[in-house]
């Protein structure tokens, strides 16, 4: 037998990959999905984590679709950032023209200093780095860093950079200069 700490989709999806008969799923709350769930408290609905999934993986989507039995639906996500009073279009990188000034500029020298001091060659030690390379420290450090301490509740600098992948836009330069 297998022993899996957690009923939320890792452990679901472990579960499930490995064969239910062979495993024990032990989960702390009475329910199982982990995040996935809502609670009811004086007649409103409270959603405990997200109830989405951004997956581009259609062996994800079609294990998603199952577990519902097809009862789902897709919508177009909207996301902004508020901040200091502003919505800002997220992300927040291609949306600089929204950021207040000084805020605005400051950002922009320091993503253009960045971009023309830094040795890009060796890998980032971790996330925060990874970050100030791409974004200069002060946008970096007004949004990202923020909202990887607040997502996360890890600094940036806890975090590898194995995950990135393509899902963080890494401006281009001489691409932004072009247009």
């Amino acid at each position: 037998m297998i022993l899996i700490l957690g009923a939320g989709l890792a452990g679901l999806s472990a579960s499930y990959h490995l064969g239910h008969d062979k495993c024990v799923l032990l989960e702390q709350h009475v329910h199982p999905f982990g995040h996935i769930a809502s609670e009811q408290r004086e007649g409103f609905t409270w959603d405990i984590g997200p109830h989405v999934s951004f997956t581009k993986h259609e062996y994800v989507r079609r294990l998603f679709e199952q577990g519902v039995g097809g009862e789902f639906g897709e919508i177009e996500v909207q996301v902004g950032n508020h901040y200091r009073g502003h919505w800002i279009t997220h992300p927040a990188q291609t949306a600089l023209h929204q950021v207040p000034e000084p805020e605005r500029s400051l950002c922009l020298a320091s993503f253009l200093h960045t971009r023309d001091q830094a040795d890009n060659a060796a890998p980032a030690a971790n996330y925060q780095e990874w970050l100030e390379r791409a974004f200069g420290p002060v946008f970096a450090n007004t949004f990202p860093s923020v909202y990887t301490r607040k997502y996360w509740t890890r600094a940036a600098a806890d975090l590898a950079t194995d995950w990135i992948g393509n899902r963080i836009l890494y401006p281009d330069v001489d691409e932004r200069r072009a247009r």
